[in-house]
């Protein structure tokens, strides 16, 4: 009985060594839902388990569930960076071996997360600040820089279309259809735009102004007259423009 023992402890040791050993198969968009594609493109890391450093927090959520416009604009900054305790997700920008690196970044930041501060970690668990001394990580600035050219590029490319409602599948029927030959009629054209809730947005050509969109607005409200909603774009995806150059005044300061 005592050799059973002593070899099932033996068992159990060695598999929790090599379990251990084995790199992290985690993945950090795990259990973070968004009803869009926004997720796939935001390039999120774990925090350093293993050193001390200094990160800017910008937000803590419990549950899974984020806003896709808060979201979206972790597309345009790097490093971003997730922990996770219990059922709350930290997320943070960049990481800095001091605080007064930090502290260089941390206005341009609060330009777009108002509230965000510093935190200091070792070896994985958040430390007082006062507590810390120097960092042994690698550093990561956050790319400011980088952001704002991104940002430039997007508002300077985006466009509008109208959406003018939506159908669940198999498709447009009775007075919707009537309607669209109407619009078609007036020189409009439409596109279906298919969404992960199984609806489907019809949406208008591309625009490339707002005074061109809002003019075709009202056009297209008169001869429907229903009401209709001008969305922003940037290669297919939908974007909150007004927000979007909300973050870029901040980061910049180009009032």
């Amino acid at each position: 009985m005592k050799t059973f023992q002593f070899t099932l402890l033996l068992f159990i040791a060695l598999c929790s060594n090599f379990l251990s050993a084995q790199p992290d198969q985690r993945n950090p968009k795990d259990n973070i839902y968004i009803d869009s594609d926004v997720l796939d493109k935001v390039n999120l890391e774990f925090l350093p388990s293993n050193s001390t450093y200094i990160t800017i927090q910008v937000s803590a959520y419990p549950g899974i569930n984020y806003d896709v416009n808060f979201f979206s604009t972790f597309i345009l900054l790097n490093p971003v960076f997730i922990e996770t305790n219990d059922d709350w997700k930290f997320i943070s920008l960049g990481i800095y071996n001091s605080v007064s690196a930090a502290k260089l970044q941390l206005p341009k930041i609060q330009g777009l997360f108002w509230d965000a501060f510093l935190v200091a970690y070792k070896n994985g668990k958040q430390i007082p600040l006062d507590e810390f001394t120097t960092g042994t990580a690698s550093p990561r600035a956050v790319n400011i820089d980088g952001a704002l050219q991104k940002m430039k590029s997007i508002i300077d490319n985006s466009y509008y279309r109208i959406r003018t409602g939506y159908y669940e599948q198999p498709g447009l029927e009775g007075k919707e259809k009537k309607m669209y030959k109407k619009l078609a009629k007036a020189g409009f054209t439409f596109e279906e735009e298919p969404f992960q809730n199984g609806r489907i947005y019809v949406t208008s050509q591309k625009y490339t102004s707002a005074d061109e969109a809002y003019e075709m607005l009202y056009t297209i409200q008169e001869i429907t007259g229903k009401e209709a909603l001008i969305k922003s774009y940037y290669e297919n995806i939908g974007i909150n423009l007004e927000y979007l150059n909300r973050m870029y005044y901040s980061l910049s300061g180009d009032y």
